[in-house]
């Protein structure tokens, strides 16, 4: 999407855009081009707005639409993240409120201006085509079912101007975990990783543990073997040696009376 956006921005006049979720992945590549081409970007933000910036904030319904007088352009990139947190009941209406609110309340705000953006290029996902199989989609093809499906239906459909002369696109950003089950995948290989990072350093600490039980056990066995062939041969034993003998040897054999 920030190609496509790219590559389009360089035939352009310079002009002013203003880009909601500034701050995510998207967005600040998306800010760093448009930057190096000569626009202005003017980031939406949820906190008090800088100079340059423009505060909102979709959960209360709040955009002056004052402030987006003399932008030429929005791109709408706000949502709460797919991929980073379980879809519990409560979690999933974060998701569409995130973006049914805040799409709403851009496209009444512009739809307030008198000299506004005239164009609102909203995000969107690939979820909007469900889970499909080998089936090949396109632009043209039907929205699927599920959850993300409904939800990416929605979001488009709320970024309606109605009689506004306002033209919309909306593109699909692929989200970070994908349709339900890439998401359940994604979630799986979360889990993997944090496994394998857990193991890791107590494999590490337990290693040369293992391997020095593992190097007496062959010690063990080969003198196991040893013995065995020995006393299957017929041969004689060493003599165990005598332990006084051992005892003075190691006094530096100086006759020390040890009792023995």
């Amino acid at each position: 999407m920030v190609a496509r956006l790219a590559w389009a921005a360089r035939k352009l006049q310079p002009m002013r855009i203003a880009i909601t979720g500034s701050s995510g992945l998207v967005g600040t590549a998306l800010i760093s081009h448009l930057d190096s081409l000569g626009h202005t970007s003017v980031p939406v933000v949820r906190r008090a707005a800088k100079p340059g910036e423009i505060t909102w904030s979709p959960t209360h319904g709040t955009l002056d639409p004052g402030d987006l007088e003399g932008v030429d352009a929005v791109v709408h990139l706000a949502g709460a993240g797919i991929g980073d947190k379980r879809w519990s009941d409560d979690y999933k209406k974060v998701l569409v409120d995130s973006r049914l609110d805040g799409t709403s309340l851009l496209a009444t705000a512009i739809a307030a201006c008198s000299d506004g953006p005239k164009v609102l290029l909203s995000g969107s996902a690939i979820g909007y085509y469900g889970a499909r199989g080998d089936e090949q989609l396109d632009e043209a093809s039907t929205p699927g079912t599920g959850f993300l499906a409904q939800l990416c239906v929605d979001w488009e459909e709320a970024a309606a101007p109605g009689d506004v002369p306002l033209r919309v696109s909306t593109q699909p950003v692929p989200p970070a975990g994908g349709d339900e089950e890439a998401h359940g995948r994604g979630l799986l290989l979360l889990l993997l990783a944090l496994l394998l990072a857990l193991l890791l350093p107590l494999l590490a600490l337990l290693l040369p543990l293992l391997l020095a039980l593992l190097l007496a056990l062959l010690l063990v066995f080969a003198a196991l073997a040893t013995l065995t062939s020995r006393l299957a041969s017929g041969q004689p034993q060493p003599a165990a040696p005598n332990l006084r003998s051992l005892v003075l040897a190691r006094v530096g054999g100086r006759g020390w009376d040890r009792g023995f």
